[in-house]
């Protein structure tokens, strides 16, 4: 078996699994089998992350599961292409729950609410949590007024755009520039001194 060996094991440990597909390549040596390994390894692409989350469902991840439900308590699906109701960023959202899933699961309602005619993405994700880590760490949080009115009446489109500018200006990705732009952002609400969030 020149690639898809720990399929083939898996298989051999299943009594339910009597055949496997395969394709047979006749060669004529070594070196025709190394060329054709090279080329089938380099062609490949990626599992998408919406069919690993889905095995990882399957398989009884706690953390997929937990994703699962918190998405179900709004509505929200998963699917290969974001839509208001179908979350694409899975691998985002499972990072995160994984990471702090009692965090996650308090602000996803204000996420969710933000996001209902916007498809959720993961820069807005990623900013909302870095804000409510920021704000808990002051005594406070996102689901509080007036960081959560502030949000939901701006709407996922108008900041996510906030938060896309000030990546292309800092001219850097990353979860500390998404959090420091959509913190600028609130912080530009009048909030007053008290609860304003570090940038």
């Amino acid at each position: 078996v020149m690639d898809g060996q720990h399929r083939k094991l898996a298989a051999d440990k299943r009594s339910d699994i009597a055949t496997l597909p395969c394709l047979i390549f006749d060669m004529t040596g070594q070196a025709e089998e190394a060329t054709t390994f090279v080329a089938l390894n380099s062609n490949k692409a990626g599992v998408p992350s919406v069919d690993r989350f889905r095995a990882m469902l399957v398989a009884g991840d706690a953390s997929a599961r937990g994703v699962q439900e918190m998405l179900a308590s709004t509505g929200h699906k998963v699917g290969y292409s974001a839509s208001s109701k179908t979350v694409a960023c899975i691998q985002c959202l499972w990072k995160l729950y994984r990471k702090d899933a009692a965090l996650l699961k308090r602000v996803w309602p204000i996420i969710s609410d933000t996001s209902i005619n916007h498809p959720i993405v993961d820069v807005l994700v990623r900013a909302v949590v870095g804000c409510e880590q920021k704000l808990v760490a002051m005594g406070d949080s996102v689901i509080n007024p007036p960081y959560r009115p502030a949000l939901i009446n701006a709407g996922a489109a108008v900041l996510v755009a906030a938060i896309r500018r000030e990546l292309t200006i800092v001219g850097i990705g990353g979860e500390r520039v998404e959090t420091a732009a959509l913190a600028k952002w609130l912080n530009n609400k009048r909030l007053g001194v008290k609860r304003k969030i570090s940038v």
